[in-house]
């Protein structure tokens, strides 16, 4: 039997974050070639995974309580206590340990998986050797402080670089294989 990637696609300053402390994403560019790809990036993938606090930050953007911010995808949201009086069809709230239900997925047939966020979800997968591949979008903006791509990684992780682009704004794109 086969199993789906579990893909982290995450934007990361030189220093290592995510996002400021207040969860701002200001100094990350917002126009370039990367974005198109980006997007274009999305349609591979037929299941998102995140966080409550990702899910979230989408509030800032117009998304409402309970919309799926990826329609074309099944999302899933970990959160002991997130709840919706009404909620899209393809997004579940998962409240239950986030392994087991990662698990399933993977065994389930389809595309690539995306974990969209954030870093202390992103560290608890990769110390369970649930993430296969790490797609970074390495922006040239130095934060100084903020939210770290990886929060509370125990165990780290060798990675082998699979493919590298570059674009005129000085942003790189780095695909890893996460080896076990």
């Amino acid at each position: 039997m086969s199993t789906r990637k579990l893909i982290y696609h995450v934007a990361i300053s030189i220093d290592g974050f995510i996002a400021r402390e207040n969860d701002s994403i200001d100094l990350f560019p917002t126009e370039g070639d990367h974005i198109a790809d980006y997007v274009d990036s999305l349609a591979k993938y037929d299941t998102a995974v995140m966080g409550r606090r990702t899910y979230e930050f989408g509030y800032k953007y117009g998304m409402k309580p309970g919309d799926n911010p990826y329609p074309h995808m099944n999302t899933f949201v970990y959160s002991s206590g997130l709840r919706f009086e009404n909620q899209d069809a393809n997004l579940k709230v998962i409240r239950t340990n986030i392994v087991p239900h990662v698990k399933l997925l993977k065994r389930r047939s389809g595309a690539p998986i995306y974990l969209c966020g954030g870093g202390v979800m992103a560290s608890y997968l990769l110390d369970q050797g649930m993430i296969d591949e790490i797609h970074l979008k390495s922006c040239p903006i130095v934060m100084g402080s903020g939210i770290p791509m990886f929060n509370g990684l125990l165990e780290g992780a060798k990675l082998e670089r699979l493919h590298t682009k570059s674009y005129d704004n000085g942003v790189i794109l780095l695909h890893y294989k996460v080896l076990r």
